[in-house]
């Protein structure tokens, strides 16, 4: 019998999508816009310098830290809460750095919570959001999702113009107001309530898939069935190797972040000359994370070949930069790894939702979410290292680029893993 699809009524899963893409703009700008505000607030006080860059290293920290337990929880609470509970944090921390007076250790605190914020948001929150969400087609979603957590960068040249106002405290300012409007979206907007409304994944996608018949009734409750398999299992080898690999690419693309401008220097470039390669790397990572739908929905490649090509794209950015000679070969070089990486941060994403359910998901994602941020946090300090002993930078980007070439070669599969699925029994 043919099926008439009337599901003409908004899906409420894209309310909370679009408005966790707010909510995870404003906490994720933190980690951006609010290393420019220490920045101003070295300048303007008698802080230390070496501040600016323990301010850095506690979100990473905290990232790497908390991402694990997080993954734990919020399958038992939802994203709702989390995101409540961190914002409300972040909120409570940018209140004291906005009026309170300019301490290196209260700034250092304050830094802990608002990185805890936006683990619990553009780290943890909002990708579990997705995949409770959607289950068929999650590359727009998923994409958008991560892009909005890099995009905080742009409100520096806001907090610029507002520092003539109050000074250094106009950045703080602006970041808790942005984060004071989330936490309204989040009460009445961010729903995670997908089984008591009764309502089914991917809204009408879910129908047309399914073939299911909604015309005169009122909407069923779907029901999940569990595939057999141990929940939570997810500690494989392919799993380990995995993680492995995410790693490496953060450690390529926060090599080429830290160090790209002197490595451009001390190949006889002035630094405004660099800075001009340089600026294609924070942008390109937006588009390569905006890019998932392109890849995934146009060109139709699966999940784990994304993931592929994102560390093609990166280790051939990486062996440009260190054959390069010219400011135009080394600019395309960091804007391949920069947007090799944002690709690789959404389809990394995809692949283990993937592979596991919405509960095991998020904490499979929790130790990578980890890994990553200690990655990230350890390739400066390795980079360094190998320049004191080689006295270039050359080799690290020449070691990266041949690593992640080589990341290609694992046979990831989008079921790869004991595919321990939930998926909504079609209702009709």
């Amino acid at each position: 019998m043919e099926s008439t699809v009337t599901t003409s009524k908004w899906f409420r899963g894209w309310t909370a999508i679009i408005s966790s893409m707010f909510v995870i703009f404003s906490c994720g700008a933190i980690a951006y816009a609010g290393a420019y505000t220490v920045s101003l607030m070295k300048l303007q006080t008698s802080m230390d310098q070496a501040v600016v860059g323990l301010f850095t290293s506690i979100i990473s920290g905290t990232i790497a830290a908390s991402a694990f337990p997080l993954g734990m929880l919020i399958p038992k609470i939802g994203s709702k809460k989390l995101m409540l509970a961190g914002v409300v944090l972040a909120c409570l921390a940018l209140a004291v750095l906005t009026f309170g007076p300019a301490n290196a250790y209260l700034l250092l605190v304050c830094g802990a919570f608002c990185a805890f914020g936006i683990t619990c948001t553009a780290k943890m929150g909002g990708p579990y959001l997705v995949t409770y969400w959607f289950d068929k087609n999650r590359s727009l979603p998923m994409s958008l999702i991560i892009a909005c957590g890099s995009l905080g960068g742009f409100l520096s040249s806001f907090i610029a113009m507002a520092n003539g106002w109050m000074g250094y405290r106009a950045g703080w300012g602006i970041l808790l107001i942005l984060n004071a409007i989330s936490i309204l979206l989040i009460l009445f907007l961010v729903h995670d309530d997908r089984d008591k409304v009764g309502e089914v994944r991917d809204g009408r996608r879910w129908h047309e898939l399914h073939d299911t018949h909604t015309e005169g009734k009122a909407e069923a409750k779907p029901d999940f069935k569990e595939k057999k398999g141990v929940a939570g299992n997810f500690w494989t080898s392919t799993y380990i190797l995995f993680c492995i690999t995410c790693c490496l690419r953060m450690f390529a693309y926060n090599a080429a972040l830290a160090y790209s401008t002197l490595h451009i220097v001390s190949k006889g470039y002035t630094p405004a000359q660099a800075a001009v390669a340089m600026g294609s790397l924070t942008l390109a990572g937006v588009v390569g994370r905006l890019s998932g739908p392109l890849w995934s929905n146009v060109i139709r490649l699966s999940d784990s070949n994304m993931n592929r090509l994102s560390f093609v794209l990166v280790g051939v950015g990486g062996l440009l930069l260190m054959f390069g000679n010219t400011i135009p070969v080394m600019a395309f070089a960091i804007a391949l790894i920069g947007f090799g990486y944002g690709l690789g941060y959404v389809s990394q994403t995809l692949v283990l939702g993937r592979w596991y359910d919405d509960a095991t998901f998020v904490k499979a994602f929790g130790p990578l979410t980890s890994l990553i941020a200690a990655a990230g946090f350890l390739s400066p300090i390795i980079t360094a290292a190998v320049y004191k002993i080689t006295g270039t930078y050359s080799l690290v980007y020449l070691i990266v680029g041949i690593i992640c070439l080589l990341c290609t070669v694992p046979g990831f599969k989008d079921s790869g893993i004991k595919h321990i699925k939930t998926d909504p029994v079609s209702v009709s």
